[in-house]
């Protein structure tokens, strides 16, 4: 479901969960929340794919277990996260917490590594220059 004020596309999938209004304006909050680290602002084309679920197979006490899941891309390049909690609203925190770290390490990389390569093309241009 495409989000009118955003230009992020937000799709949100339910698997043995009732979908309410306030899980999906909350989990809806914390996406947008993320448009300040990815810069849609610059055209970037973001398209968030959402799970979340109940899971209480694997689990002898039978207590429930919430899964949220994203898969996010950002021009191209994919970023894909899992939480389990044991409520809905701390995993979809802890799913937005992983996915923002995980945007930021990898811009953070990118960053490095354009300065390393100016630094590269400094040195060089120094040694042409002073000779």
């Amino acid at each position: 479901m495409p989000q009118k004020d955003s230009r992020m596309q937000i799709e949100i999938k339910a698997t043995n969960l009732e979908m309410t209004d306030a899980i999906k304006s909350y989990l809806t909050d914390k996406l947008l929340s993320l448009e300040k680290v990815i810069n849609v602002d610059e055209g970037a084309k973001v398209l968030a794919e959402v799970e979340l679920g109940k899971n209480t197979e694997h689990h002898q006490s039978g207590e429930n277990l919430f899964k949220a899941e994203i898969n996010l891309t950002i021009d191209g390049k994919f970023f894909r996260v899992v939480s389990e909690k044991h409520d809905i609203y701390a995993a979809i925190d802890e799913m937005k917490d992983d996915i923002n770290r995980e945007v930021r390490k990898d811009k953070e990389k990118s960053v490095t590594m354009q300065r390393k390569g100016g630094r590269s093309l400094k040195d060089k241009l120094r040694s042409f220059w002073s000779k």
